[in-house]
């Protein structure tokens, strides 16, 4: 997506880079890691190999890009949003007209470009307010000088640039009006033509790596393009359960609950696809709770790992200090491990991955109520219940297992305090299991 936070760094941005960033934000996956190569990048856009790279490498130093943790050949480009990330009441996005990626565009002078992207970045946003036209936009001058920034002279030139260019599907005219206090404003309306706002690309990475998948395992012949998008459904919800803080963790359970799905394909009948997104969600629900568990029982140990340290320094500044040593003087003293930035945001992927576990439990149990309909309602009670102690039980090995195996050679010092940290997590959720249990179907439990 063409998100307002690529919008705002347009100031920064010359024109092959504004032309990049549209492409690869038609180019990127759910892990915001954009696909193909700097020479394909540097053809599609119509520049050098060589401006290209350059492109990049100041992009990563000012952070809109990044190479790839998971692979260090590959680039994240970060000031997008992908549809994983989208939420109809809060995402704000522009979006992909084709004339963006016109050579009308791409021959434009690069505040030019500017300009007409706010505009249309605005249009985008408008278009969910009906009593709103949905073809014209209108901005403060002064707000636009600002964005950009640029003064009087450039900003008249630029959009006279706007005026004379040919191919460019939008008309201009400029008017005053005064606001509630009487100040005067100078206003530039922007009025695009209706057919080119039809004409929109969409990103469609998703769905090519999906077919590849289905032609690796054989069933490209046997797959509808509406299978396709009702595995994608199923898949995105996965992303968005895991939260966007583990972005690699549900790609790797999507690739691998999608092999358990073409094996089972294999050996089946082809379903409609209501009936395979049911059947994949299905997979998907039961697949998750290993990797997910193990997941959230390292970033436990992590977390307990983290506060023993910070305790540990906390209390030898102190003895130190104690003793007359000037331990505030020392490069890079921090009194408070807890308190920095990155450790904060560690301590907020521990709690997503609370909140993800928490969420996946209650969609488990309601997809087995409905799997399990017709059934009298003691004998779907005493499934669920088996059910969330098998969850209960696998959770509490897991940290029994990683404590033994980590552990051996530590303080003892140290595994008491990731035996209080993991035994919190586990009575923490045997109380939501109890919880959940009551909330969603308290009539089976009654019963």
């Amino acid at each position: 997506m063409i998100t307002w936070q690529m919008i705002s760094n347009l100031r920064d941005m010359n024109a092959t880079q504004i032309n990049l960033n549209l492409y690869f934000s038609l180019n990127t996956d759910w892990n915001k890691r954009v696909h193909g190569c700097v020479e394909e990048w540097a053809a599609d856009i119509d520049s050098g190999v060589k401006w290209v790279k350059k492109v990049i490498r100041k992009g990563i130093a000012s952070g809109h890009y990044a190479c790839d943790p998971q692979d260090p050949n590959a680039l994240l480009f970060n000031i997008t949003s992908t549809s994983a990330d989208y939420n109809k009441y809060e995402t704000k996005y522009c979006k992909h007209y084709s004339f963006l990626y016109s050579d009308a565009f791409r021959n434009l002078p690069v505040n030019a470009m500017r300009i007409l992207l706010i505009a249309a970045y605005e249009l985008s946003v408008q278009a969910n307010h009906k009593n709103k036209p949905q073809n014209v936009v209108r901005l403060r001058k002064d707000a636009v000088k600002e964005l950009l920034p640029v003064d009087e002279v450039k900003l008249s030139k630029a959009l006279a640039d706007l005026q004379k260019a040919a191919g460019i599907p939008v008309q201009l005219s400029f008017y005053q009006k005064k606001d509630h206090k009487g100040a005067t404003h100078e206003f530039i309306e922007f009025i695009f033509e209706e057919d080119a706002l039809n004409s929109v690309y969409h990103n469609n990475v998703e769905k090519n790596l999906l077919q590849w998948a289905a032609f690796e395992h054989h069933m490209d012949g046997v797959l509808q393009d509406a299978h396709y998008d009702a595995i994608l459904r199923v898949a995105k919800y996965l992303f968005n359960l895991m939260g966007s803080a583990h972005r690699s963790l549900a790609r790797k359970l999507y690739q691998e609950s999608l092999e358990v799905l073409f094996s089972q394909l294999r050996k089946m009948d082809l379903m409609g696809p209501e009936q395979l997104s049911a059947y994949y969600r299905g997979i998907v629900l039961q697949y998750v709770q290993e990797p997910l568990q193990e997941a959230l029982v390292e970033t436990a140990i992590e977390w307990a790992e983290t506060e023993n340290l910070a305790e540990v320094l906390k209390s030898t500044h102190v003895e130190l200090q104690e003793k007359g040593v000037a331990v505030e003087e020392w490069e890079g003293y921090q009194p408070d491990l807890l308190s920095l930035p990155e450790v904060q945001e560690k301590r907020e992927r521990y709690n997503q991955l609370i909140v993800t576990s928490q969420d996946w439990v209650r969609a488990r149990i309601q997809s087995a109520i409905t799997r399990m309909d017709g059934q009298k309602d003691y004998e779907i009670g005493s499934q669920i219940t088996q059910l969330m102690q098998q969850f209960a039980q696998s959770l509490k090995g897991k940290i029994d297992s990683r404590i033994d195996r980590r552990f051996v050679v530590n303080p003892r010092v140290l595994v008491r305090h990731v035996e209080r940290v993991t035994g919190e997590l586990y009575d923490q959720f045997v109380r939501f299991l109890d919880q959940t249990m009551r909330e969603i179907c308290p009539t089976i439990q009654a019963a």
